[in-house]
């Protein structure tokens, strides 16, 4: 009577091939991890390549009388060069940066600006004060559009803006045109089209509420890199910063302001 041939793995040979199973699955998912930061960390440099570059481009198109040297300023303020012009709210939304002298790198949003005295008001405090050895140039960098309604601390921004909840917080919102106008608010959430203020409104905006955005805190800084002998040539650069696994990354591009 013949007995029937029996065939496995041994205990040894399992515990190798669970061994070598493993090893090859550590492998993969280090690599599959590798890249996924490496992924992550291309989408941060790119996004911040592509804001410094849209900020070059408002800086490119800037007036002259718009870059100049201070005359002083407060905690919150900065006195222009008189060339800025004695229209009163002129600059109101504009970003002004200050890019030599004391304080330089210090970016703020204008909220208030006295033609008769040329003195404009920023969003936040300084962190060091502006004085007469300080640069700055203003540019218009701000998110636009008309409201598609309101509530009493919320606003409903045009469904053409980004829709990524939370990208407004931190942002300023004035009312310029229609139902509203003169207000501004600080962005403290955003959930698709819609943001939410603090404080409340006034007047709630509506349909014909026309508004405009700026970035409050602002993730860069912009700097006189040379200026030539004659003044007539400046060149910037603008710096943009991004936290990468709790490290602060920085994207740096330049451009030259000729004047015309």
């Amino acid at each position: 009577m013949s007995r029937k041939s029996e065939s496995g793995m041994s205990l040894v040979e399992v515990i190798v091939a669970i061994f070598l199973l493993g090893l090859v699955t550590v492998s993969l998912l280090q690599l599959f991890l590798t890249g996924n930061v490496f992924t992550a960390v291309a989408g941060h440099e790119v996004a911040s390549a592509n804001l410094a570059q849209e900020i070059l481009e408002e800086m490119k198109s800037v007036p002259w009388n718009q870059i100049g040297t201070a005359r002083g300023g407060t905690a919150d303020t900065i006195l222009l060069d008189p060339a800025a012009g004695s229209e009163n709210g002129k600059y109101m939304w504009y970003t002004i940066a200050l890019t030599s002298g004391t304080g330089a790198g210090q970016v703020r949003q204008v909220v208030g600006y006295s033609g008769s005295s040329n003195t404009a008001t920023v969003s936040l405090p300084w962190d060091e004060v502006p004085d007469n050895t300080t640069r700055y140039i203003l540019f218009p960098w701000p998110v636009s559009g008309k409201a598609q309604g309101g509530t009493s601390n919320t606003i409903v921004l045009d469904s053409s803006l980004s829709q990524e909840d939370g990208y407004y917080k931190g942002y300023l919102i004035a009312i310029t045109g229609g139902r509203g106008t003169g207000q501004w608010r600080r962005v403290v959430s955003s959930t698709g089209s819609t943001v939410t203020v603090d404080p409340p409104w006034n007047d709630v905006p509506d349909a014909t509420s026309e508004y405009r955005m700026v970035r409050e805190t602002c993730p860069y800084r912009v700097l006189e890199k040379e200026v030539a002998a004659s003044g007539d040539l400046i060149t910037f650069e603008v710096t943009v910063t991004y936290q990468d696994r709790g490290q602060q990354r920085e994207v740096s591009l330049t451009t030259d302001k000729l004047r015309r």
